[in-house]
């Protein structure tokens, strides 16, 4: 089955949107952090609410496309749900516009932008669910398989960015502290970060319709990742080369993906491969989590990368048994949900008998 070709441009640029969305919201904490003025008029505001707009558009064309065109359902509804997200994150615009009306500057987590993080979510799930479902019923085209890369690697990244926006520092605005408890932020990143890799990455695998699906997720992740808080930070570029490294994690589990093996063995390597390495893959933001656990308080200024040189070894090794445990479980979660999204396979195959 061939998808409508103006079906896949919506989707296609439905994932564009929450990746620019997410962009947008990582290029906004390097903003923060460089002490840039900050009002709801930023650059980086731009490219969220870019990006919000382009979501909100495809998602009223899954709409109309549905009750005008009578497309199909399945193929439209989680275009749907881009109306919704999209909704929520124009909201928390005019919200953090009186937000910094009323109560000034703010910090990395405040109402607003929770919400917004929440849009994002929402967007970049319409996108990649609905790809992986229609991907097991159609024919695999250059624009659809974009699509569903752009689509996964977004749901990745602003699952990551919902994670920090509660453990990271940042949240001290100048009326109201929003900072998490150290230790509570050290034990949230560690159980939380180490599920997500290992669950896009075996997720796509299954449902992407690419040759080597950890090694194109995670280029196109650590490329906006790269672009946005390691480069746009005079003080953090010099370390993009080592941040670089961490392809060879993606590269070791395409390799492993492609050995006849029993899928919860995959799991397994792909968890112990993937999970063990938040640190470094979630580079730069990521090591102010464990900042003050370890006792480096937010207040004392110190570059990244020498954060970074003082914390790993102690986090790593405190971390590294409990992450393989959870990139196993993140595998496994990804595999159950694989076989979810599979049923509408069997569901066409009977329909069309």
């Amino acid at each position: 089955m061939q998808l409508p070709r103006t079906l896949t441009i919506a989707y296609l640029l439905v994932g564009l949107g929450s990746l620019l969305q997410i962009g947008g919201g990582h290029w906004d904490v390097t903003w923060h952090a460089l002490e840039r003025p900050e009002t709801f008029f930023t650059p980086p505001h731009s490219v969220v609410y870019a990006g919000v707009l382009l979501s909100l558009s495809m998602g009223i064309l899954g709409v109309v496309l549905r009750v005008r065109h009578k497309f199909e359902t399945r193929f439209v509804k989680f275009l749907q749900y881009a109306v919704i997200g999209s909704s929520l994150q124009l909201f928390s615009g005019g919200f953090d516009s009186w937000w910094h009306s009323n109560f000034g500057f703010d910090g990395l987590l405040s109402p607003p932008h929770a919400v917004l993080v929440s849009g994002m979510i929402l967007n970049a799930l319409a996108g990649a669910i609905g790809l992986a479902r229609i991907n097991l019923v159609t024919k695999p085209t250059l624009p659809l398989k974009s699509a569903s890369v752009i689509s996964f690697t977004a749901l990745w990244m602003s699952s990551v960015g919902m994670v920090m926006l509660f453990t990271l520092p940042f949240s001290k605005g100048q009326y109201q502290d929003f900072n998490p408890d150290p230790m509570f932020a050290a034990v949230l990143a560690t159980i939380t970060l180490p599920i997500i890799g290992p669950l896009m990455i075996m997720l796509g695998a299954r449902t992407l319709p690419v040759a080597y699906p950890a090694t194109t997720l995670m280029a196109l992740y650590m490329a906006v990742n790269a672009t946005t808080t390691i480069a746009a930070h005079p003080s953090i570029a010099p370390a993009l080369s080592y941040y670089l490294i961490n392809i060879l994690l993606a590269f070791a589990v395409d390799y492993i993906l492609k050995r006849k093996l029993a899928d919860s063995v995959k799991a397994l390597i792909t968890g112990g491969i993937i999970g063990p390495f938040f640190y470094t893959l979630y580079f730069p933001l990521v090591t102010h989590a464990f900042r003050e656990s370890l006792g480096i308080p937010v207040e004392v200024f110190i570059t990244t990368i020498s954060l970074f040189q003082s914390t790993y070894q102690t986090v790593m090794t405190a971390t590294f048994a409990p992450a393989i445990f959870l990139g196993f479980l993140g595998s496994i979660i990804a595999l159950a949900i694989a076989r979810k999204i599979a049923e509408v396979k069997k569901f066409d195959t009977v329909k069309e008998k």
